[in-house]
Order: structure tokens, then sequence, then C-alpha cells
């Protein structure tokens, strides 16, 4: 499920408050009678119904049904804060402020996401790490917020349900990040941004069901063998001379099905070349280049004898006009026989699209 953003009207790109306040200028208000129809139809409908209709309401539309009834408030709430991503300070601040004044709401939240745009006030952050414990059936947690792990993390917090985690390692947190990852056996998408190695030798992580990686390769030093050789998908903020050591850890990388990240010194080609002496087994390869170049296919080409079994390969091309805002062609190759449904034994296509890209995530 895609998180929705915290005060999303369900139609880009306006935003809406859903703290469940009182109905401002943004909320939908109803009339007297609207009100009393509405309560009339509720109570001639099972809750199957209800909640089914609740799954396809606005943000907006939901703070406002949660007015209408205990029933609906019953109904509704839980839908209203199970995905929540907050991209703004007052957002956030707003949100955190609601869910600490009435702690009954943490327990509703599956999914939640603080992009590092978001950035806390101290006091706003110590409320956070306040309320998080309280989110026992959290699943998805996107923590890309510096200051909230320099504010100390999250103690003792577990989430048994916790099946994706996306966050940073910084150095005088990372003691912390480890140990929260090592109370957290039931993540299977990783996806860290880490600035250094595990120079302070903390005992490695083991995530026994963890299938895809995405972030630096410098964190990869924080998991354990076991938790590395059984990656399905790595996708590497840059794949550049040092992507063969990376590879060899992860050798003989019976599992590996996916590789992905952004070219950085090194050709297409030479990517190719490495994978297919570490694993050739892969289907699927995505490059991603932030300056304007082309892939060179006719090199490309070449070198696809080595991947058997690769079905498709993607090529990403960022091009930025200014630093605010950017756009992309994606070239996509595939290597299956549309007849056949198997992989093509000969030739290279290449298909261009264009896309908005916006601003890169830096993935």
């Amino acid at each position: 499920m895609t998180p929705r953003r915290f005060g999303d009207t369900g139609q880009p790109p306006g935003k809406q408050d859903h703290t469940c306040q009182p109905p401002s200028h943004s909320t939908m208000v109803l009339t007297r009678r609207a009100t009393r129809e509405l309560r009339s139809i509720i109570r001639r409908l099972p809750a199957e119904v209800l909640l089914a209709m609740c799954g396809c309401a606005s943000d907006s539309t939901l703070a406002s049904l949660c007015s209408t009834s205990r029933t609906m408030r019953a109904l509704a709430t839980p839908v209203l804060y199970r995905s929540v991503s907050l991209t703004g300070r007052t957002q956030a601040k707003r949100f955190i402020e609601t869910v600490a004044s009435r702690p009954g709401l943490a327990a509703h939240v599956r999914h939640l996401s603080l992009q590092a745009r978001a950035e806390l006030s101290g006091r706003t952050t110590r409320t956070l790490n306040r309320i998080l414990p309280l989110m026992t059936r959290l699943e998805d947690l996107d923590l890309r917020c510096v200051g909230f792990w320099l504010e100390g993390g999250m103690g003792s917090a577990c989430f048994g349900e916790l099946r994706s985690f996306r966050g940073l390692a910084i150095s005088p947190a990372c003691a912390s990040l480890r140990a929260f990852l090592d109370r957290h056996g039931t993540i299977t998408t990783l996806d860290v941004v880490s600035f250094q190695e595990n120079e302070n030798r903390l005992p490695a992580v083991h995530l026994p069901r963890l299938a895809e990686y995405a972030g630096s390769a410098s964190f990869l030093s924080y998991l354990d063998d076991a938790t590395v050789k059984g990656i399905r998908s790595l996708d590497l903020r840059a794949l550049d001379a040092n992507f063969g050591a990376v590879l060899s850890r992860l050798a003989p990388c019976a599992d590996l099905r996916r590789v992905a990240g952004t070219l950085v010194n090194v050709e297409a080609a030479e990517v190719i070349d490495t994978v297919g002496e570490h694993a050739s087994q892969i289907e699927h390869m995505v490059f991603r280049a932030r300056i304007p170049t082309d892939l060179p296919l006719a090199d490309v080409a070449e070198r696809l004898g080595a991947l058997p079994r690769l079905l498709r390969l993607s090529f990403w091309r960022y091009t930025y006009p200014s630093e605010a805002a950017g756009a992309a062609d994606t070239w996509g190759c595939s290597m299956r026989d549309p007849r056949t449904g198997g992989a093509r034994r000969g030739g290279l296509e290449a298909r261009r699209r264009s896309v908005d890209t916006g601003r890169d995530s830096g993935r």
C-alpha cells in the first residue's frame, strides 16, 4: 500500500489537515439535513460496506465522516491514520501533537514516513520519541530525518510486525540504529543511507528475512554474512569501482535476481562484466546516471551473453536544468520474447520514453 500524505485529499496536488480537529475551511462541512440523511443511510448499511466506502474516501472526507456518528468515527479513524507521510515541518508537528494528545490513535498507524524535509525542533522530536513505541502495529517505517537519530533514537522500542525500514546511519547514532535493527528480524526490505563503514566493529546485525536492500554499499558492513547472502534485490546509490568487492561478499549470490544503482565513474558495460563474473543468474538490471550520457548499446549488447537469464535491462538518464526540478529519459531493454514468454537469445532492443521525476530521491 502506498502511504498517503498526512492531509492528502486524494486529488493531487492539494493537501488537507486530517487531524480529526473541528472542520476548517479546507474540510468538507455537511449541513444538518445532509448529516441526518447520512446517519440514516449509515444505520441501514452493514459495517463491511461502510468500511469499503472509507477505503475509497479522501482524507478530508474521512475527517468529516468522523464527526457524523460514533459508528463512522470508529470505522473512518483507523483508515485515516493507517498510512501517514509527513513531508513538511508544520504537517509533521501537527500530526505528532495530535497523536500525543490522543495516544489511542497511534495503534492505527501501519505506515509512517518522515522525510528529511520535515526537520523537527528538539521538543517535537522528543514527543515523537515518546509516541513511536505506541505504534505497535507498524509495518513500514521511513525515518530519513537526521534530527531523530541524533536525539537518541527509539530506545528499546520494538515493532513486532515491521517489514520495511528506511533510515540514516549517522555516526553518533550508528549504535542506536544497529540495536534497533537487531530487534527487528521481521524486516524484509531495508534502505539505509550511510557515510562510513562499520569502523567501530559493532556486532553484525542478522536479518533472516531480508530480501531487498537499497542504499549505501558501506552499510552492508553492519550486516552479517548470512543476511547479505540472502538478498534477492540489491539497489545501490553508487555503482563504482568497489562494486566487485560488494558482489564478492554476496558470493555465491545464489539468491540475487535484481541489481540496480547509479553509475559513478564506471561504464555500464564494466558493471555488466562484474555482474557476469559474480551473479550471472540475475534477471533484472537497472542503471541510473546523474549526468547527461547515453547508454552504449553496442558495448552492452556484446556483454549480454554473460547474463543468460537476464530478462530486463533499464537505463535512467537524469538531467537537471536546476537544483529544484529535472527530467529523465528511460531506455527500457527487454530480453523477453513476447511470443514465447521466454528469454530472447539474440539482439538488444531499446525503447525510449520520457519521465517526469521531480527531484532525484538519491537512490
